[in-house]
């Protein structure tokens, strides 16, 4: 049972959590090591204190995590990972 996970800093205004969930999940499900696409849960935060580095500057991040159960090939976990 995969889990999706995806965090992105609260300074990237407009950014389309839907759609970004969306296609990531088609990516995802895409994969033939996924039986079933149901198996897939995802979701979305956007994080409210962070920092990047230690610049003053404005910056922002976006972060995926793939969390798999252990028992997946070499192979499937680089297929996913691409994805």
């Amino acid at each position: 049972m995969p889990h999706l996970i995806v965090e992105y800093s609260r300074n990237l205004a407009g950014f389309p959590e839907a759609q970004a969930l969306t296609e990531l999940n088609a990516a995802v499900c895409a994969s033939p090591e996924l039986a079933d696409e149901a198996d897939l849960k995802s979701r979305i935060t956007a994080v409210p204190q962070f920092e990047v580095g230690t610049a003053p500057a404005h910056r922002a991040f976006v972060h995926a995590q793939l969390r798999l159960l252990s028992g997946r090939t070499p192979e499937a976990k680089k297929d996913l990972s691409e994805r």
